[in-house]
């Protein structure tokens, strides 16, 4: 919401603030799945590695995700 604030206080158009929040909301939902696969792997990998395969995960996820989404119309990349 701060950014959307920012955005408005700078007189940037109604249509670039509208896209922010819009494109900001399907890269928040292809994001997610760190915040589930992270927790659970850190007691059983340790910080390092638990980070890493996380990461890995959420960016294969994600490379999905905007390939569905751009069958849709969405297009994220």
């Amino acid at each position: 919401m701060l950014v959307l604030f920012w955005l408005f206080v700078e007189n940037a158009s109604i249509q670039k603030i509208g896209n922010h929040a819009y494109y900001t909301f399907w890269y928040v939902l292809g994001s997610l799945p760190f915040f589930v696969i992270f927790p659970y792997l850190l007691p059983k990998l340790g910080f390092g590695l638990a980070m890493g395969v996380s990461v890995l995960a959420t960016l294969v996820f994600f490379g999905v995700y905007a390939w569905g989404l751009g069958k849709v119309g969405i297009v994220l990349i």
